[in-house]
């Protein structure tokens, strides 16, 4: 089932940044920045959890993913998938899927033409995930950095 996140779903939101951050960028980021994510460090504030732009998915009641949007930060007339994040248990299980869509229909409710996202270019994973959601690479590029290392990103792209 895809809500939108509540307050009440900080804790649980930041387990699953925590344990999708450990499985997805194992080898992409430094491992000393990795070793120290907690549950507790990587989850939002609840007063910062704003409902029209984070939906979760919840598979027998335990939140098991969540996806944050809003308008583009580079171009404010896409929608931009801030974060999109399932934990390992559940990928492949339809959640990252049904999240994806749940924003795709908030855009076009909320009359964006399309929306866009930034991966680190070395995530086969995610490319593959958001090439299978319809989405295609434009050829933009930047660098991200965290703990110290720049990590090149490549942006994503839908247009309906």
């Amino acid at each position: 089932m895809i809500r939108p996140a509540e307050q009440r779903d900080a804790a649980a939101i930041g387990r699953v940044y925590c344990e999708g951050w450990k499985a997805a960028y194992d080898g992409l980021m430094p491992r000393f920045f990795l070793d120290a994510l907690t549950p507790a460090n990587c989850a939002p504030k609840p007063d910062h959890i704003a409902p029209d732009r984070r939906f979760v998915a919840e598979v027998d009641g335990e939140v098991v993913g969540t996806v944050t949007f809003g308008p583009g930060r580079e171009d404010a007339a896409l929608l931009e998938i801030q974060s999109l994040y399932v934990l390992p248990d559940h990928w492949q299980k339809g959640q990252g899927s049904a999240l994806f869509r749940a924003v795709t229909d908030a855009a076009k409710a909320q009359g964006y033409p399309g929306l866009y996202v930034w991966t680190l270019e070395g995530n086969a994973r995610s490319k593959a995930f958001y090439e299978a959601m319809g989405m295609t690479a434009t050829g933009e590029t930047r660098e991200m950095e965290i703990a110290g290392a720049y990590l090149p990103e490549i942006k994503y792209q839908i247009n309906w």
